[in-house]
């Protein structure tokens, strides 16, 4: 199923949480990177301030509002990356 490219990112990481593999901390990030990373993809200029107030819904977050939002993005999606990385290693 996991490896399956008729399957979705968003059916995976539901299926990950049914499995109890994510946390719902874990799975709301990526719930969220999943809707932002369709937004780059379907929008050919992507509105960066819409993008960047999800980002700030983010479990895993640690910017304000001031920063700069593309910095904001690439951080906070390479965080929960990293922490789930470092999860599945252990």
């Amino acid at each position: 199923f996991l490896k399956d490219p008729n399957n979705g990112f968003k059916k995976k990481i539901d299926l990950l949480k049914d499995l109890t593999v994510l946390s719902d901390d874990e799975h709301y990030d990526l719930d969220l990177i999943n809707q932002i990373r369709n937004n780059f993809i379907h929008t050919f200029k992507p509105n960066l301030q819409e993008i960047a107030e999800k980002i700030f819904k983010l479990k895993f977050h640690i910017y304000n509002k001031n920063t700069d939002p593309k910095t904001v993005i690439i951080y906070d999606i390479l965080q929960i990356m990293i922490h789930l990385e470092q999860k599945l290693l252990n």
